[in-house]
């Protein structure tokens, strides 16, 4: 069990290097071209899907702790950190639309190329040592 959870938290963090790399570049990409503002909200919204990421992974460490030896994950801690990386993710979104007056085009960028991380950190699956 514990090979499975270091896996999840070695794939967690490799995900979240990503979304940060990926962030980075695009807003130094689109710094000279766009402006200042343009690049701070596509960092924004790389950031929101940072933070949802975090959310996520920490529930899914609370959702594989061995209390009860089973090497079993609970799907309702499974799902509950799934609807909290989402309500996190929205509420960041409102608050950067709504209050910091963000651009929204530049937001939804940072947003969509920071998910795109899933897509390239492949999980980490641990070998056994028989």
């Amino acid at each position: 069990m514990r090979q499975a959870e270091d896996a999840l938290l070695t794939t967690a963090r490799k995900v979240m290097v990503i979304q940060s790399i990926v962030t980075l570049v695009a807003a130094g990409l689109a710094f000279p071209f766009k402006g200042l503002a343009f690049a701070l909200a596509l960092i924004y919204g790389g950031a929101t899907v940072l933070i949802g990421t975090g959310v996520q992974a920490w529930r899914l460490k609370l959702a594989t702790e061995d209390r009860a030896k089973q090497p079993t994950i609970k799907p309702g801690a499974l799902f509950q950190g799934m609807l909290m990386k989402l309500a996190v993710m929205l509420a960041m979104l409102a608050v950067g639309l709504s209050k910091l007056k963000l651009v929204p085009l530049a937001l939804l960028i940072g947003l969509t190329l920071a998910y795109s991380g899933y897509l390239f950190g492949r999980g980490y699956a641990p070998r056994s040592r028989g």
